[in-house]
């Protein structure tokens, strides 16, 4: 299976950014987790399904985040997240995410914004211990990881 990362699309609206109309960092984590959510839900995984629903025995929580930014993020920039998986564990998984601007600016040498990184812990459901990343999961991930 060749290779391909998870594109997702989004605009910065207001409420993202402090006073000076720059993303604050901590919603570039929240639009991050949108791009999560948009890949699992096209994928048929609902993670309101996988937290509501008893007979789905596993969860995945942030374990980790982090996040190096390469170039001002301002409102109402277009920007394109470029999600990839970059490690299954036993009972963790990572994505990285590549934040490019969506339409290169004629006055940017480079439209890399930003990269972070999520890892996620698989826990059961029921006694919130780890539990190896559950097989339906690794075949979501495998079309978007990156060897």
């Amino acid at each position: 299976m060749e290779f391909s990362p998870f594109i997702y699309q989004t605009v910065v609206h207001l409420y993202e950014t402090d006073s000076a109309k720059v993303i604050f960092f901590g919603r570039l984590s929240e639009i991050c987790q949108r791009a999560v959510e948009n890949f699992f839900s096209q994928k048929g995984v609902f993670l309101n399904d996988v937290i509501l629903n008893n007979e789905i025995p596993y969860l995945f929580y942030v374990r980790h985040f982090e996040c190096d930014f390469l170039g001002k993020i301002s409102f109402l920039d277009e920007i394109e997240i470029q999600m990839s998986c970059s490690k299954i564990g036993n009972s963790s998984f990572s994505l990285s995410f590549d934040i490019y601007r969506q339409e290169k600016k004629s006055n940017d040498s480079n439209n890399s914004l930003a990269n972070a990184k999520i890892v996620y812990v698989c826990v059961d459901k029921k006694f919130g211990q780890k539990i190896n990343v559950p097989i339906e999961l690794k075949k979501n991930l495998n079309p978007i990881f990156k060897k």
